[in-house]
């Protein structure tokens, strides 16, 4: 009797058990649905227009360049070539990749010419050229720096570069 008594309370405990899991997995499926919903389905497939456009972000960039906030160009710049281009041609990024380089370049007559700077400026006029080959101001940032490469003679910081970087 005893024993009897005994498995019907944990048959009932057992169903009262499952009956309790059922409803953590409904919680959970419901949690799941509702977090999903909420994740992929209160976006819209429209794109964001928020934002300035690649073209404002270069005028912007080029605006700080000529106004010596270097700093505040390379963002201008580097936003311009994260942004998809509208028209499928590459000058804006030539553009973008270009003003980098000037940018870099300014950068190194305002700290002293280094060779990261060099470097990096070169690279930045390089990829300009890649992307469209007949953006004529990145082929002449490209030779201010081969020429000024040329004209170092014992170390980068006794070059100046007033006669080469118009600002």
């Amino acid at each position: 009797d005893r024993l009897a008594s005994l498995m019907e309370r944990s048959a009932m405990l057992g169903f009262r058990a499952w009956g309790l899991q059922i409803r953590v997995y409904i919680l959970y499926f419901v949690s799941f649905v509702l977090i999903t919903f909420c994740v992929f389905g209160c976006g819209s497939d429209q794109e964001e227009t928020s934002g300035p456009t690649p073209e404002e972000d270069i005028k912007t960039g080029w605006e700080e360049y000529n106004s010596g906030n270097y700093g505040s160009a390379i963002l201008a710049f580097e936003r311009a070539l994260a942004a998809k281009s509208d028209d499928g041609s590459d000058s804006q990024r030539a553009d973008a990749y270009n003003g980098l380089g000037w940018v870099y370049l300014a950068f190194s007559r305002s700290m002293g010419v280094n060779q990261e700077n060099i470097a990096i400026s070169m690279g930045k006029f390089q990829k300009a050229i890649a992307c469209d080959d007949t953006n004529a101001d990145a082929w002449v940032g490209r030779a201010v720096l081969l020429l000024i490469r040329r004209n170092i003679t014992s170390s980068y910081t006794n070059t100046d570069l007033s006669n080469f970087i118009p600002i």
